[in-house]
């Protein structure tokens, strides 16, 4: 049975806990678990045992993050999550909605000049009052933040910071 200790974890400090005190009662109830066991214990009944430690989502993301019934089960998959956002952080970067939105449409106009597409009226005006709302709609955006910038540098607009009130009396 692996397991990763990650100190911010409040099942992982739960079963420190227990191990400290010579006990070693949760830990052995996840492995025999359903997540892990066919038929065994569900991760809902564990956490109403130590619902004044930790709540169910804390415990079922401990079950998949920090344990696992073998060493390269708990290896695998904490590289399998790197490897995702690592990926997904890439993908971001690569591909904006501009640029996929301009790669169509130069396709696009490649395939008209060749022939393969053949436009009728509504869809070049289609085309172009989506291109031109999309525009107006950046522009917008782009004048409502000097609008708000120059409000705050003007001084008409201060920060104030929340009052607090109290409601004991």
């Amino acid at each position: 049975m692996a397991i990763k200790f990650v100190t911010q974890c409040k099942v992982c400090k739960k079963i420190r806990a227990e191990e400290a005190a010579g006990t070693s009662k949760l830990i052995k109830r996840i492995y025999n678990s359903r997540q892990y066991v066919k038929g065994g214990e569900s991760l809902k009944s564990i956490a109403k045992d130590y619902q004044k430690d930790f709540q169910y989502q804390t415990l079922y993301k401990h079950s998949r993050m920090h344990q696992a019934a073998t060493e390269d089960d708990l290896t695998t998959a904490r590289l399998n999550r790197i490897h995702k956002t690592t990926v997904n952080a890439q993908i971001d970067k690569l591909v904006r909605h501009q640029d996929v939105r301009q790669e169509i449409m130069s396709r696009g106009m490649e395939q008209i000049e060749s022939g393969e597409i053949k436009l009728n009226a509504n869809a070049v005006l289609s085309a172009a009052n989506k291109e031109a709302d999309i525009e107006s709609k950046q522009k917008d955006q782009a004048i409502e933040l000097m609008k708000m910038v120059q409000a705050f540098q003007s001084g008409e607009l201060q920060y104030a910071p929340p009052q607090i009130t109290s409601d004991i009396e």
